[in-house]
Formats: structure tokens, C-alpha cells, sequence
């Protein structure tokens, strides 16, 4: 086997802070738990480096980095 992507930061209880989440939306952008009423889906992938980064003028810090792809659903009912 061989990943397909990642790695992405370990879950966290706070939600905003998981490396992957997933938010569902209603048609007005409001999240939603509702299955029924959702309207699109946001993936939020949240990556860091695996060791600290040096960089003239700025701190030796791990460093991180995050993407947002938003999906629409068709033909739902």
C-alpha cells in the first residue's frame, strides 16, 4: 500500500484543528447535519512539516499549510 495524500495533523476535539474535516452546507452556506439539506461539502485538508523549517529572519518553527475544496452536490432531491 502507499498513501494517496497526507500526512495531514492527528484529529483534535476541536474540530477547526483536525487535519481533515468535512463541513456540510445548506443551500444558503449555513452548515447543516441534515443529510437532506445538504447542499454542498467542504473538505479541509491541514498539513505541517515533519521537522522545523530555518528561514533567514524568521524563527525555527514547524510550519503549516491547509487547502479548502468545496464540492457541490447535483440532482439531489
Amino acid at each position: 500500500m502507499q498513501a494517496v495524500a497526507g500526512p495531514y495533523l492527528a484529529y483534535s476535539a476541536t474540530p477547526t484543528s483536525s487535519g481533515l474535516r468535512f463541513v456540510f452546507r445548506d443551500s444558503t452556506g449555513a452548515t447543516t447535519a441534515a443529510p437532506a439539506q445538504v447542499a454542498r461539502i467542504d473538505i479541509i485538508a491541514k498539513a505541517q512539516t515533519e521537522n522545523p523549517i530555518r528561514m533567514p529572519g524568521r524563527p525555527e518553527a514547524y510550519y503549516s499549510d491547509s487547502l479548502v475544496v468545496t464540492v457541490a452536490l447535483r440532482n439531489r432531491t
